[in-house]
């Protein structure tokens, strides 16, 4: 029963798998763990309903059998003095599988009837004349639908079924109140080093919009003036992904993504199907990496609609730049850079190793890679990776000036945690801040904010820059 269990269960199981591929353009997340748990549920439920059993009727001859018998149910395949048998004419997908026949004996006043045990059933009810059809059907449909409820959870459970029902329902949702796109062809939500360094901090013209754990503060640039433009006190664990497009901040707290006007006013939740890191807007879409599913990448439009995988990759890094997006993932036992169109198409291999936080500067790939180093590698690929900051980097920016970065050391160490600037290949390191920890690092065109440890605004330090940024 097993064996034939086995050559019913796979088939299906591929073609399932195969259509979630063809619909959803990703794999159904179930491992063989789970489908050989599957494969024993059905096995055990196919030997309790077909292995072969025997019991008697009393019946006055083979006559009053045959006479009792549904023909468009059962047909009989050899008819002897003492002997039927017969086949079932329902139930073919699993009767063309297994031993379906019934043989049906008669020996002093009595039949014994040997088959498949549901089938012996659904005889036994015929030969004794009980009808009741309709409430058998009504009773086969409640069992069945017990049994797959309680034994899909771990399927549900375990699979992106669910999850790719949620994408389907949020996308009509939005398509029913989306509302015009915001922003033009090039622009982008927040710079590749805030985004970054934790998107806890955006630029304009004139002011510098910032994430202070629960709120979110404009401050004015030229005199410092503090101004709040939402305070989200509820907001576990904080916000971030701060991305600005026209007068719209985009911020994401623990499970959503939101937006609201630059004066505090229309707050609109975009998306609430759970958290989401790296999130970028480019090209009027947002990009991010979807923790909810595997940390693949996806994208959705500005108003929170047409939510999409771009690939089935889980992420470890993503940035998005305005031709392509460069992104980490591992692969088997090693690391992986590489890069792709917005689409997910022409996907390139750029480095076998440890890659996050990457960056283009001139005419390098900059990356924290191995024990929280960092690296630069030639965009051409024709040189090997080179050391640049034999530092525990955590966050770090570009500029004309060079490299700003945070370093946190062990205890142990003799160096001091705190911001460090270098030249652009890692020579001439000093010190900026002495023993401080940085957490937070938003950079404009004009200086590096780099927060102190603490929450308020005022206790950022400021670097000027003058023309430090492209």
């Amino acid at each position: 029963m097993f064996r034939t269990t086995l050559f019913i269960y796979l088939p299906v199981v591929v073609l399932i798998l195969l259509l979630h591929r063809l619909i959803f353009g990703a794999s159904m997340g179930v491992g063989w763990g789970l489908i050989a748990f599957y494969w024993i549920l059905f096995a055990v439920w196919m030997n309790a309903r077909y292995s072969r059993k025997m019991q008697h009727e009393d019946v006055s001859g083979l006559d009053k059998v045959e006479s009792r018998l549904d023909a468009d149910r059962w047909k009989i395949t050899e008819r002897e003095a003492d002997l039927i048998r017969l086949k079932p004419e329902f139930d073919r997908l699993f009767s063309l599988s297994i031993d379906d026949q019934i043989v049906i004996y008669y020996s002093e006043d009595k039949v014994r009837i040997e088959g498949p045990a549901y089938y012996l059933r659904r005889l036994s009810n015929d030969i004794r004349g009980i009808s009741g059809k309709q409430g058998q059907k009504i009773r086969t449909v409640l069992t069945v639908l017990v049994i797959a409820g309680v034994s899909l959870i771990p399927l549900l459970s375990q699979s992106r079924l669910l999850w790719e029902l949620q994408v389907f329902a949020h996308n009509i949702q939005a398509s029913s109140s989306s509302g015009n796109n915001l922003t033009e062809p090039g622009q982008r939500g927040s710079s590749v080093a805030n985004t970054l360094n934790g998107g806890y901090g955006v630029v304009d013209d004139a002011s510098l919009y910032l994430i202070e754990w629960q709120r979110i503060l404009e401050i004015d640039l030229n005199t410092e003036e503090e101004t709040v433009i939402i305070d989200r006190a509820s907001a576990e664990p904080w916000l971030g992904n701060l991305n600005l497009i026209g007068d719209w901040l985009y911020y994401s707290d623990n499970n959503s993504l939101h937006r609201v006007r630059t004066d505090g006013n229309n707050q609109e939740t975009l998306y609430d199907l759970g958290q989401m890191s790296a999130v970028q807007i480019v090209d009027e879409t947002i990009y991010f990496i979807n923790d909810q599913d595997d940390n693949n990448p996806y994208r959705m439009t500005l108003d929170g609609g047409n939510v999409e995988r771009i690939i089935d990759v889980s992420l470890t890094s993503m940035t998005v730049y305005e031709d392509q997006i460069l992104f980490s993932h591992e692969s088997g036992r090693e690391g992986r850079m590489e890069r792709m169109q917005p689409d997910g198409s022409g996907r390139e291999t750029l480095l076998i190793g440890e890659a996050s936080s990457i960056m283009i500067w001139e005419d390098y790939y900059y990356y924290i890679g191995q024990e929280s180093r960092l690296y630069r590698m030639d965009q051409s690929g024709t040189t090997e990776p080179e050391l640049v900051i034999d530092y525990p980097v955590s966050l770090y920016t570009l500029t004309n000036q060079g490299i700003y970065f945070a370093a946190e050391f062990d205890s142990g160490q003799n160096q001091d945690n705190g911001m460090y600037m270098s030249e652009l290949d890692g020579s001439d390191i000093q010190q900026v801040a002495l023993g401080q920890l940085t957490d937070r690092l938003i950079t404009t065109e004009e200086a590096i904010f780099y927060n102190t440890g603490l929450e308020s605004f005022h206790n950022f330090e400021r670097i000027d820059l003058g023309d430090g940024l492209e």
